[in-house]
C-alpha cells in the first residue's frame, strides 16, 4: 500500500471544485461551450516509489471536444457554424483512491516546452492552430494555473512554466480549468469518482 499523497495546502479536488466556484465561475460557462465528445482512459500505470513494495496508480485521461469559440466559429449566411477542430488533451490525475475527498495530483495538456510567438491562424479560410497546440500544450493550463500547481504540491510532472502568472493570473487563485473540470464532472456522472 502506499503512503498517501500529500501537498502543503491539503488540497482535495473537492476543495478545488468549490475554489473554481468561488474563483473562477466563468470556468463552468467555458467548459459548457465546448462540445465534449469523448472522455477516454488511456493509461492506468502503476510504478514503484522510492521505497521498495509502493507503487501509486495514475490515471492518464484524455479528453477530445469541440471549441465553441472565436476562430473555432466561421460566418456562414445564416449564423455561425462550427470549424471541425478537434481539441485533444490529456488530462493526468494521480490519485491514491477514485475520490475527489483524497490528496491529488492533476495536469492537463502535455509537458512539452512553451514555443513562444505561437498563436493560431486563418489562412485561406481554413485554421491553422499553433505549434503549441499540435504538441498538446493547454495554453489556458499553462499560462494561469501550471506555476501554482507546483507551487501549491499539486502539479503533476515537471512544470514548465517560469514563473507565476502575474497577467493571466494576478490573484494567484486555484482552480480548474475546463478540460479538468468537464473530465472530472463526467467522471463523477459515471460513478467513476466518487463523492
Amino acid at each position: 500500500m502506499p503512503r498517501s499523497l500529500k501537498n502543503p495546502g491539503d488540497w482535495t479536488l473537492k476543495k478545488l471544485i468549490q475554489s473554481t466556484h468561488l474563483f473562477a465561475p466563468s470556468r463552468f460557462d467555458n467548459m459548457e461551450r465546448d462540445v465534449l465528445k469523448r472522455i477516454t482512459v488511456e493509461r492506468v500505470t502503476v510504478y514503484d516509489q522510492k521505497k521498495p513494495g509502493e507503487a501509486r496508480t495514475t490515471y492518464r485521461i484524455r479528453s477530445y471536444s469541440y471549441p465553441q469559440y472565436g476562430m473555432y466559429l466561421h460566418k456562414t449566411k445564416t449564423g455561425h457554424k462550427q470549424r471541425r477542430y478537434l481539441h485533444d488533451y490529456a488530462v493526468i490525475l494521480q490519485l491514491d483512491h477514485l475520490s475527489i475527498n483524497v490528496p491529488f495530483r492533476l495536469r492537463t495538456g502535455s509537458e512539452k516546452k512553451y514555443l513562444p510567438g505561437q498563436r493560431g491562424k486563418i489562412i485561406d479560410g481554413k485554421l491553422i492552430e499553433s505549434q503549441n497546440y499540435l504538441n498538446g500544450k493547454n495554453m489556458d493550463f499553462f499560462m494561469r494555473l501550471e506555476w501554482l500547481y507546483k507551487d501549491a504540491g499539486i502539479l503533476y510532472g515537471r512544470c514548465t512554466a517560469n514563473g507565476p502568472p502575474l497577467k493571466a493570473n494576478p490573484q494567484m487563485n486555484l482552480f480548474l480549468d475546463k478540460h479538468a473540470l468537464s473530465v472530472i464532472r463526467r467522471l463523477m456522472s459515471m460513478g467513476v469518482l466518487k463523492n
